[in-house]
């Protein structure tokens, strides 16, 4: 499984929704990511994303798709996530939409699982599961914007997680 940026991911969960017809915010889309980057951790101790993850007042998020999706609010994202950048040869701007890589098998279906586990939940009931006791955004969140949620502890928490499932 490779590493890839946040808007990647994101991008992989937008497809799926339009695939089965529902629309996703971007408080949804923040916690969808990182789930799937927490169980990325967890089951195969790598991580899916490069983006640091921080504590914000709403629940982990991922600043690059909160600065990417913030102009629509509580509304359905209509767009993908899109990358900018120069070309030092040609000096032109060159525009991209980050994908996982086609032939990334474990990327892909640990998304798709995540989707299929996580679909029916709103954006502010994923938010409310980050919250309980124990989270990596309880331990790490001290009221102020911006505080990274260390890798280490996002790991250890879905190691946890696996083990309880696998313990019953």
């Amino acid at each position: 499984m490779n590493t890839y940026s946040a808007k990647a991911i994101a991008n992989a969960f937008l497809r799926l929704a339009r695939k089965d017809g529902q629309s996703i915010t971007p408080m949804k889309l923040q916690k969808l990511v990182y789930l799937a980057h927490g169980w990325a951790l967890g089951l195969n101790d790598k991580p899916l994303i490069k983006d640091d993850v921080e504590a914000w007042q709403f629940g982990p998020v991922i600043s690059s798709l909160y600065h990417e999706f913030k102009e629509y609010g509580s509304g359905a994202i209509t767009n993908d996530a899109s990358d900018f950048d120069l070309d030092f040869d040609t000096f032109e701007i060159v525009y991209e939409v980050p994908v996982i890589k086609e032939d990334d098998t474990d990327a892909n279906e640990l998304v798709e699982a995540v989707w299929n586990s996580y679909k029916k939940y709103s954006g502010g009931q994923l938010s409310n599961l980050t919250h309980r006791e124990g989270t990596p955004w309880k331990q790490a969140y001290n009221g102020n914007k911006g505080q990274k949620i260390d890798t280490q502890l996002i790991a250890e928490h879905y190691k946890g997680l696996i083990r309880k499932r696998t313990a019953t």
